[in-house]
C-alpha cells in the first residue's frame, strides 16, 4: 500500500465511524420518544398534555438535524475514502 490508499483506508473507516456514531444517534433518539410516550399517559388526556409532549418532543428533534449530518458526512467520507483507496494506486510506467 502506498501513501495515498493509507490515506484513503483511513478516510473510509473515519466515514463507517460517522455512520455507526449517526446510528446510535438515531436509536437514542427514538428510545427518547418512547420514553416520552410512556411516561405521558399517566397525565390524563388534557390540553398540559399536549403541550408537555410538545415540548418533550422538541428538545429531542434538536438532535435530529446533527445526526442526519453524521449520516451525510459520513457517507461521503465512504465514497472519497473508496475512490482514493482504489484509484490512488502508483502508475506502472
Amino acid at each position: 500500500m502506498n501513501g495515498k490508499q493509507i490515506i484513503g483506508l483511513v478516510i473510509l473507516l473515519a466515514g463507517i465511524g460517522l455512520i455507526l456514531y449517526g446510528n446510535y444517534g438515531k436509536e437514542q433518539i427514538r428510545e427518547a420518544r418512547g420514553d416520552i410516550e410512556r411516561k405521558t399517559r399517566i397525565i390524563p388526556d388534557s390540553p398540559v398534555k399536549d403541550v408537555i409532549k410538545g415540548e418533550l418532543h422538541s428538545k429531542v428533534d434538536r438532535y435530529r438535524e446533527p445526526v442526519k449530518l453524521l449520516f451525510t458526512g459520513g457517507m461521503v467520507l465512504v465514497a472519497v475514502g473508496c475512490v482514493v483507496l482504489f484509484f490512488g494506486r502508483k502508475r506502472k510506467r
